[in-house]
């Protein structure tokens, strides 16, 4: 590569590293992946785009051999936080100048990892922190409510997303000004397309008025964007009189009743398997030693196990042979308990099933959700933080998740596709369903058979495959579709080259920008009015290490330490950059 050519270094070879590489490249950068371990089909979809190493003798030795500290950034893209982590550490004894951009799961982890690289002397590197799950979670919820994504950032401990919006004719915004917005809501309004003009405008006044058929961008911190687009939404604003007229007009089918089966669902078959193997071992050691046939033996470990003292046949040979004829009088008492443990627990889990079923069963205007991932998990808590009734269908629950969402949620087990699973959680009084599985074909299939079940449901569905998503809409009369791969590769992408991280979105041609912007000297009430005047709005802010906090929360100025989230046209912000209050200080 050319000495004056942008280079960039990505750790992990995931399905977020493809887009990544695709950004990077198309951005003028050159790239190398650092592989932990070969995935061929993989490494075929970054032939011609990036360079693979593999990391053989360990990621210290690759970030070496690919001259690190001549990279512009580093990128940790793995699978799993630690491994991330471990990059992250490692990078920085190789070339600690370089600034990382790390993925993580955990949005604690995230946020003091950035912050302790804002502290001087801390040593750690890390420009950015993003979870990729976190990201995508907003976009699939809007879709579902009928809206479209623009644009989410990483902020303090959360997200700040920027969804476009079509005011709708019961719409809270109709006839509010946006200050009273901002302090009802705890948002702003950045870009607005009125119903009767052509192109977007940002907004310069505090007294704007919206009318039904406008179009807005609104931001800020998510649940409160996410709140005003549900109050927006005609999706989930169905009052009981219309609900108990859906109920008459389409007669409700009983769901299916659950599949009769028993799941090794605990440890415990393996431990009675086990324990089972230690008597068998035991038998065959008594059997030699006291000569007997296997009938005898076998009959002699029973008798042994039942009445809970060895025979007394043992009671003169030698010390070894006592120990071993005590063992099936131990083993036979656990192998008791192990059995009756597992009933209990298939019938606990029976249970649990069939209370799940009934809870389902009773939802109406509900979401069912296909899919309990880490994209699945951060969707569903958004949609109880919302209010949005939800039930959950999973093949296999993953106990780090199941835990937590059927305190509030029934998560029913079984697979998404299947007519009789999606009639167990009601699908035909749902009103939507994302599909948010690993597998595109179950996505699709899901939302096919949602529709035929339960016709004029909005289908939102994560589709990997670019081919599949550009056409789930016009052939399979899919809602929407999006990829959280593909929604949290922007923002990876921005940040490695960007040290400002600046994000930009467009609407109707129109081009705007988000800036998160760390303030070295205060920041008065008159240049926020400033601001205002440019048409950028503060959309959330945060006090030091605080968390954050909406415009309307904000009491005087904004002092040094302070940051803030500020969206607006794209020349003006831009502006921003090169102002005295924030020189020097973004990152």
């Amino acid at each position: 590569m050319e000495m004056g050519e942008a280079f960039y270094v990505i750790a992990g070879l995931t399905r977020l590293t493809v887009p990544v590489v695709e950004g990077l490249v198309g951005a003028g950068g050159a790239v190398v992946v650092i592989a932990t371990t070969p995935d061929p089909p993989t490494e075929q979809l970054l032939a011609g785009l990036a360079s693979v190493v593999h990391a053989t003798d360990g990621r210290e030795a690759a970030f070496r051999q690919v001259e690190l500290p001549r990279a512009r950034c580093l990128l940790a893209l793995a699978e799993e936080d630690l491994e991330n982590v471990q990059t992250t550490v490692m990078a920085h004894r190789v070339a600690p100048d370089v600034p990382v951009v790390i993925r993580l799961f955990d949005g604690l982890l995230a946020d003091q990892l950035e912050r302790l690289a804002a502290v001087p002397g801390q040593g750690i590197n890390v420009r950015r922190a993003y979870s990729m799950s976190a990201l995508a979670a907003s976009q699939f919820v809007a879709s579902a409510l009928g809206d479209e994504p623009a644009l989410t950032m990483r902020f303090a401990n959360g997200e700040i997303p920027f969804l476009r919006v079509v005011v709708r004719d019961h719409s809270p915004l109709i006839g509010t000004p946006l200050e009273a917005i901002e302090r009802e809501f705890g948002c702003a309004i950045v870009a607005q397309r009125p119903a009767d003009a052509p192109g977007w405008v940002g907004l310069n006044g505090a007294d704007r008025t919206f009318v039904a058929g406008d179009e807005v961008v609104i931001g800020g911190r998510q649940d409160d964007v996410l709140r005003l687009a549900v109050r927006n939404s005609e999706l989930f604003n169905v009052g009981p009189r219309q609900r108990q007229w859906r109920r008459r007009r389409r007669p409700h089918r009983a769901p299916a009743s659950p599949p009769r089966r028993v799941r090794n669902i605990t440890l415990l078959p393996r431990i009675a398997l086990l324990l089972t193997a230690v008597m068998v071992a035991s038998m065959l050691f008594v059997t030699l030693g006291l000569h007997h046939n296997s009938v005898v033996a076998f009959y002699w470990t029973l008798t042994a196990a039942a009445s809970g003292s060895p025979s007394s046949d043992v009671a003169t040979q030698s010390t070894a042979l006592k120990i071993f004829s005590v063992i099936p009088v131990v083993v036979g008492g656990a192998l008791l308990g192990v059995l009756f443990s597992y009933l209990a627990s298939i019938a606990t889990a029976e249970r649990l099933e069939q209370r799940m079923g009934r809870r389902a069963s009773r939802l109406r205007g509900h979401v069912v959700l296909g899919g309990l991932g880490t994209v699945g998990y951060r969707v569903e808590g958004l949609l109880w933080r919302l209010g949005i009734p939800t039930a959950v269908l999973e093949l296999r629950p993953d106990e780090q998740f199941i835990n937590v969402v059927q305190a509030h949620t029934p998560v029913i087990s079984g697979d998404v596709r299947l007519a009789d699973n999606l009639e167990r959680v009601n699908i035909a009084e749902a009103a939507c369903l994302i599909a948010l599985t690993d597998n595109d074909l179950s996505n699709v299939e899901a939302c096919l058979n949602a529709q035929v079940l339960r016709p004029g449901i909005r289908t939102v569905a994560r589709i990997f495959d670019e081919e599949i998503a550009e056409s789930a809409t016009s052939v399979f009369g899919i809602d929407a579709s999006s990829s959280a791969v593909r929604v949290a590769a922007r923002a990876f992408v921005d940040a490695a080259i960007d040290e400002q991280a600046m994000r930009q979105f467009q609407v109707g041609g129109a081009e705007f920008l988000g800036l998160r912007l760390h303030v070295t000297t205060p920041v008065t009430h008159e240049e926020v009015q400033r601001w205002r005047s440019g048409g950028a709005r503060m959309v959330a802010f945060r006090r030091g290490d605080s968390v954050a906090m909406a415009p309307s929360e904000l009491v005087g100025r904004l002092e040094a330490g302070d940051s803030a989230i500020v969206a607006g046209p794209a020349a003006f912000v831009r502006s921003l950059v090169m102002d005295e209050v924030s020189e020097g200080s973004r990152a």
